[in-house]
């Protein structure tokens, strides 16, 4: 009993390099946008609620500038945030993701996803808002991680043993967030992007 338990860990370790990985580029991407809030917070911008104008000054994505040339924004907007609340959602759900995600990929690999995924998931948003709005924040890039997570779970990749617990833990997440989002005016066309990317 005790060797199969310690077989089936062995197995779990060399898919998913608990043991070996780190999580250092999510502590960095968490970092960055903790950076940016602060510096947007002590220039003046609200800790509560930015106004969108903040938003946009700030390199949100907002069709009328990025469709005439800023297509910078479509990834500045990844590490902005309309407050506090915002951000602290964000930073708790990249880092749950992020060390699971991050050990198994490496970090050149996690963070082209997430930037992939974060510029997709603004090309959506984009694409579905007929009306434009800022938009901003890392939940599309999030999304995306969660959506490559999913899919890897998906496959024989995983183990078993540990597969269905996490595939139902993040069903759950994605889930609760895209019905919470619709309820509550979130871009939900970002996390959909992110998600499916």
């Amino acid at each position: 009993m005790a060797e199969e338990q310690e077989r089936q860990a062995e197995e779990v370790n060399k898919v998913m390099n608990f043991s070996t990985g780190n999580s250092y580029a999510t502590y960095a991407i968490m970092a960055i946008n903790v950076l940016v809030f602060t510096v947007m917070v002590a220039s003046g911008v609200s800790l509560i609620s930015p106004t969108g104008e903040d938003i946009v000054n700030w390199g949100g994505n907002f069709s009328p500038y990025t469709t005439s040339g800023d297509w910078w924004r479509l990834i500045t907007c990844v590490f902005v945030h309309i407050g506090i609340i915002h951000l602290l959602f964000n930073m708790y759900a990249l880092y749950t993701i992020g060390v699971y995600l991050e050990p198994m990929l490496g970090k050149t690999k996690y963070i082209v996803a997430y930037l992939c995924t974060g510029v997709f998931a603004s090309l959506v948003s984009l694409w579905w808002h007929e009306t434009p709005v800022a938009s901003a924040g890392a939940s599309g890039a999030i999304f995306g991680m969660y959506g490559l997570f999913l899919a890897l779970l998906s496959t024989k990749l995983i183990p078993k043993q540990v597969r269905k617990q996490l595939l139902q833990s993040i069903g759950i997440f994605v889930v609760y967030n895209l019905v919470y989002g619709m309820k509550s005016g979130v871009d939900n066309a970002a996390h959909i992007g992110g998600l499916v990317s």
